[in-house]
């Protein structure tokens, strides 16, 4: 069984009220007896919004630590951590580590967490969800001119949809016709699973130079030993897109738009956990200004913030 801990990582000076709001929500609704922030960022940023919370912890980044609870020596780690360009790259280190040596369940900052984990922590030893996207794990296998063409064709739709008003609608009807991959922002195991344990191994063995690729580390080659645990007599439970992902890749920047009316059921199924928003798309600098002042003005116009605003008693 997954521990009850929540485990998430945050590289930065500053705190954004958003961070707050996923550590909040998955404290609320979460399930979770505990819940670790891994960080560079000095406590007292970070517990000006999240203080309350008895059952969590502000944890400074000790890669040596980290290492040694994960059984990996640290020169490995430290060349593979050296090797990421970036605070994305390095926490998809830093999360498959600490979830190997630790156990529990990972979240990204970009979540909000809308139901419990427990009935999926008892039922399963590892998982990850997976979302709807145009161009699949081509990190390490090249596509063919057809799989392209493909790929473009749907972008294309994608794009028209995101633009178009409650384009959440249609895409919903086409969405089969795009390609299921697995995502970390939600990641679960038991401690030294065999599953986060091969996906630790396979990061220290790639040459530097194609570890620091973009998403060479996180959901590809997740990707890639995902399909090999899922039929192990210790597997990997891969999860439909609609319980972290209820909204695609680009899709959700409809958690932005103005709307009348906003109807989460139109957006969450009685399956979805948490609700990954993609700060990584176009809605990043949006997001940075969001507040609870932000969430009151916007709750009855915005679907975002009719999520959030669920939380505001809290953070």
């Amino acid at each position: 069984m997954i521990p009850a801990i929540a485990h998430f990582v945050w590289f930065g000076e500053s705190f954004p009220w958003l961070n707050a709001l996923a550590i909040v929500s998955a404290a609320e609704v979460g399930g979770f007896e505990r819940l670790v922030l891994h960080t560079d960022c000095a406590p007292e940023v970070v517990l000006r919004h999240v203080g309350r919370l008895s059952r969590f912890e502000v944890r400074p980044i000790d890669l040596a630590a980290i290492a040694e609870n994960a059984g990996r020596e640290l020169g490995c780690v430290q060349r593979l951590f050296e090797a990421m360009r970036g605070p994305a790259a390095r926490s998809d280190v830093l999360r498959a580590l600490i979830l190997a040596g630790e156990g529990g369940v990972y979240l990204d900052m970009d979540t909000v967490t809308v139901s419990s984990f427990a009935e999926l922590r008892q039922r399963s030893a590892a998982f990850v969800g997976q979302e709807r996207i145009c161009f699949p794990n081509w990190t390490f296998a090249r596509p063919s001119v057809a799989a392209k063409l493909k790929a473009y064709v749907l972008s294309a739709a994608r794009f028209a949809l995101t633009v178009a008003p409650r384009g959440y609608r249609a895409f919903a009807a086409i969405e089969q016709y795009y390609s299921l991959a697995v995502n970390n922002a939600v990641l679960g195991a038991e401690a030294h699973h065999p599953f986060i344990e091969a996906y630790v191994s396979a990061m220290l063995d790639l040459p530097p130079a194609q570890a620091a690729r973009r998403f060479a580390v996180g959901p590809h080659l997740l990707a890639e030993l995902a399909r090999q645990f899922v039929s192990r007599p210790t597997p990997v439970l891969l999860l439909a897109s609609d319980v972290f992902y209820p909204l695609a890749p680009v899709i959700s920047e409809h958690w932005w738009r103005r709307v009348h009316a906003p109807a989460l059921s139109e957006v969450l199924s009685p399956d979805t956990i948490v609700v990954h928003w993609y700060a990584s798309v176009r809605s990043r600098q949006l997001a940075q200004r969001v507040d609870p002042d932000y969430v009151r003005r916007m709750r009855d116009c915005q679907l975002f913030s009719a999520l959030a605003s669920r939380y505001l008693h809290a953070c």
